[in-house]
C-alpha cells in the first residue's frame, strides 16, 4: 500500500487525469513487483523523482510550443505515464552538438579555460592601450 502523503507528493507534480485510477494503477504496478532498468525494486520514492524527471524533461522539450500543435495525450499523466513504464527511461537534455562543435571546436573543458583567460588578458591589455 502507498503512504497518502508519498502519493499527495507525487500528485502535486502534474494533477492531470483521474487522482484515483492513478493510485490504483501504481499500487498493483508495484505490489507485482516491477523492477526498473537498473533492477531496484520500483518504490514510490523512484516514482517520484523519475516521473519529475519527465516532467521537466517534457516541459523543457514541448512547454513552450502551443498545446494546439501537440496531441491531446502528449504530456502523459500519472497513470498512463505508470502503464507504459516510463519509470525506465531516461529523460535527459540533449545537447545542441553541431552548434558547440562550431562554437567551440574540438577543445576539452581545461583548453577551452586556459584560451578564455588568455583571451580576457588580451582584451584587458588591448583596453589599456
Amino acid at each position: 500500500m502507498i503512504d497518502s502523503k508519498d502519493f499527495e507528493k507525487l500528485w502535486s507534480l502534474n494533477k492531470s487525469g483521474d487522482k484515483n485510477r492513478a493510485k490504483e494503477i501504481l499500487t498493483a504496478t508495484m505490489e507485482q513487483g516491477c523492477e526498473t532498468a537498473d533492477g531496484d525494486k520500483l518504490t514510490i520514492e523512484i516514482v517520484i523523482v523519475k516521473y519529475g524527471q519527465y516532467l521537466r524533461w517534457w516541459d523543457h522539450t514541448y512547454g513552450k510550443i502551443d498545446t494546439k500543435y501537440l496531441g491531446k495525450n502528449h504530456k502523459l499523466d500519472l497513470a498512463n505515464w505508470v502503464i507504459t513504464a516510463q519509470w525506465n527511461i531516461e529523460y535527459s537534455f540533449t545537447t545542441n552538438v553541431s552548434r558547440d562543435q562550431y562554437l567551440f571546436g574540438n577543445m576539452d573543458r581545461q583548453e577551452m579555460i586556459q584560451k578564455t583567460k588568455e583571451f580576457i588578458e588580451n582584451a584587458k591589455k588591448r583596453r589599456k592601450t
